[in-house]
């Protein structure tokens, strides 16, 4: 698995996660005593996992070091798919959205504006009225 990968101290972190979150620490130890206590989840080498991925308690310290690994390793190296956070759509999101490299290098989505398509010529006076507002400006001192 993609898990020999991570760094001996983001590993070390997210186990003190499981023991340091009250929650956690009790689910993992009632899992050690019972296998069949919580059957979505299994001890593997003496790691909770969910779905065969690492479980990430809700430190967010831990969660920000777990999104920078993920950002900074290549694709081949790490994957999204070896950790299980819960609701860690929301903070992917505000990661992206405050990087800087990241605002830098995006693509325009919006298709392609096209060329400009004239006004027909009206064929006599007073056909065709238009006006254009304008509001939120700022008031005259006349």
């Amino acid at each position: 698995m993609v898990l020999s990968t991570i760094s001996f101290e983001l590993l070390t972190l997210i186990e003190q996660g499981w023991v340091n979150i009250p929650k956690l620490a009790n689910s993992l130890q009632q899992k050690q005593h019972n296998p069949a206590v919580f059957p979505k989840y299994q001890l593997v080498g003496g790691q909770l996992r969910r779905h065969g991925k690492l479980v990430i308690s809700q430190d967010p310290h831990l969660r920000h070091k777990i999104l920078q690994w993920l950002y900074a390793s290549p694709p081949e190296k790490s994957s999204n798919n070896c950790f299980f956070l819960k609701g860690i759509n929301k903070e992917v999101q505000k990661y992206i959205w405050e990087c800087v490299v990241c605002q830098v290098c995006k693509y325009n989505t919006a298709a392609p504006y096209g060329l400009l398509q004239p006004l027909p010529i009206p064929n006599g006076v007073w056909e065709d009225i238009s006006i254009d507002f304008i509001e939120g400006l700022p008031k005259s001192p006349w």
